[in-house]
C-alpha cells in the first residue's frame, strides 16, 4: 500500500551513521572515493544541499538500499521542517502501532511528516492499527510518488502505481537512470519500480527533479538559501577559446537553480561533454550543443574545465580551460 507524502524529494540520511547537515545552509560539497564519475555532479549537489550524505567511514554508498525511516526523515529536511523535528526528540511517534522508543533518533521527523501529510504510513488495518513500517526499503515507485507530490504539490488521481510512474516518464525523473544503463524510462519503471531504490538512484531522482524542472528549481533555491527566482538571459553571446586542433566554445545563462551551460565544439570525434571546476565535476556528461546544468553557478568571464569526450561518453578527446561568455 501506498498511502504517503504530500510535499517533498526523497533522499536518504541515516542518523546512526550518516553526518548531519541543516537545510538553513548548504554543506560544503564532500568527495566520497565510492562514487564514480557518472555519479559525481549528482552525489556533490545532493551533498552540498544536506540532501544526502556521506557515512562516517567516508563513503556515500550508491549501492545500498535506502529504508522508510531515512526517507521520512529527508522529507521533513527538505520542507525545511527539521527544527520542528528536533524540537519533538524524545517523542514516541504513537500515531504508528510499530513505533521506535522514545530515544530513537527518527521519532521527531515522523512526527512532523505525518502532521504535515508528507508521509502518513499505510492505511488503518481493521483494528484501527496504522503502521509505518519504518525498517522497510523504500521501492522506487514510493520515491518518485513521494517526488511528484512535492513538485506538483498534490496527490494525482489514478491507481497507483501506475499513474505516478506515467507522470514521472513525462517529467522525465529518470532521465539520468535512463542515459547511465541504457534503458527507456518505462522499461525502468516496469522492471524496476515495485523494488527497492538504492542511494545512488535516489540521487539520480533528485538531482533530475532540483534541476530539470521549474518546481525543482525553486525548491533548490529555497534549499539553497537564496531568496527569489532568477529569470534566464533571453540571448546567450559565444565566444570560442580553443587552440591550434580545434575550438570549444561555452555559453552560460542564468537559471532559477545553478546556471545553464552549453559547450559546442569542431574538435573531431567529440560527441559529448562534461563541465569540471579544477578536478570536481559540476555537470553531468551532456551532448555537445545540449544545454545542461551546473552547481554551483557561474557568470559570464567566469572559467570552467570542459572535457570533451567520444560518443561513449568516457574515452576523452581533450580537455581545456574555457571562458564562459552570455
Amino acid at each position: 500500500p501506498m498511502n504517503r507524502v504530500l510535499k517533498v524529494v526523497a533522499a536518504a540520511l541515516m542518523m546512526m551513521c550518516l553526518v548531519s547537515a541543516p537545510l538553513a545552509a548548504a554543506a560544503a560539497p564532500r568527495t566520497f572515493p565510492d562514487v564514480g564519475p557518472e555519479l559525481e555532479a549528482v552525489v556533490a549537489l545532493v551533498s552540498r544541499l544536506g540532501i544526502m550524505v556521506g557515512y562516517d567511514d567516508g563513503g556515500f554508498h550508491p549501492d545500498r538500499p535506502f529504508i522508510r525511516e531515512h526517507l521520512g526523515t529527508v522529507v521533513v529536511r527538505l520542507r525545511g521542517l527539521e527544527p520542528e523535528a528536533k524540537a519533538l526528540a524524545g517523542t514516541v511517534a504513537s500515531m504508528y502501532a510499530d513505533a521506535r522508543p522514545a530515544d530513537w533518533w527518527s521519532n521527531g521527523y515522523l512526527i512532523v511528516a505525518f502532521n504535515q501529510g508528507l508521509m502518513i504510513g499505510d492505511a488503518p488495518d481493521a483494528q484501527g492499527r496504522r503502521f509505518f513500517r519504518p525498517s522497510d526499503d523504500a521501492s522506487l515507485d514510493e520515491v518518485l510518488t513521494i517526488t511528484i507530490r512535492v513538485l506538483l504539490g498534490q496527490k494525482l488521481e489514478g491507481p497507483w502505481p501506475g499513474v505516478y510512474r506515467e507522470k514521472a516518464v513525462e517529467m522525465g525523473l529518470l532521465r539520468i537512470v535512463a542515459e547511465r544503463t541504457g534503458r527507456s524510462q518505462a522499461g525502468i519503471l516496469s522492471e524496476l519500480g515495485p523494488r527497492r531504490a538504492s542511494r545512488g538512484e535516489i540521487a539520480e531522482v533528485i538531482y533530475t527533479a532540483l534541476t530539470g524542472t521549474v518546481e525543482g528549481q525553486a525548491l533548490a533555491r529555497t534549499l539553497e538559501g537564496v531568496a527569489g527566482p532568477v529569470e534566464p538571459e533571453e540571448e546567450e553571446e559565444t565566444v570560442a577559446v580553443g587552440d591550434e586542433r580545434g575550438i570549444i566554445s561555452a555559453t552560460v545563462s542564468s537559471a532559477m537553480f545553478g546556471c545553464v551551460v552549453t559547450v559546442t565544439t569542431n574538435y573531431t570525434g567529440a560527441r559529448r561533454y562534461r563541465v569540471f571546476d579544477g578536478a570536481t565535476a559540476v555537470s553531468l556528461v551532456t551532448e555537445l550543443g545540449s544545454p545542461t546544468t551546473v552547481f554551483p553557478a557561474r557568470q559570464a568571464g567566469g572559467q570552467v574545465t570542459v572535457r570533451l569526450y567520444a560518443d561513449d561518453g568516457v574515452t576523452v578527446i581533450v580537455e581545456q580551460l574555457v571562458t564562459l561568455t552570455g
